[in-house]
């Protein structure tokens, strides 16, 4: 299972999106986010650990790039 302080990061993320679900499937090292919008889905991996601030920022990067390919648009301003 992911950390709790990437958890919490993911979470509220996605609160920004509108319209977007999201689920979390472990796998055998990473875990997956599979985030849907309109009907289409595609996963971003995870790490499990927080190792380090700049590893959790990229993962938001990918998050928000996999949405904006989802044709997602987030409230933030």
């Amino acid at each position: 299972m992911i950390d709790r302080r990437l958890a919490q990061m993911l979470k509220a993320e996605l609160a920004l999106w509108p319209g977007v679900t999201f689920r979390l499937e472990p796998a055998s090292k990473h875990d997956k986010l599979i985030v849907a919008y309109q009907g289409r889905e595609q996963f971003v991996t995870c790490q499990r650990t927080a190792s380090e601030g700049r590893g959790l920022r990229n993962t938001i990067a990918d998050l928000r790039r996999t949405l904006k390919h989802l044709g997602a648009e987030t409230t933030r301003k």
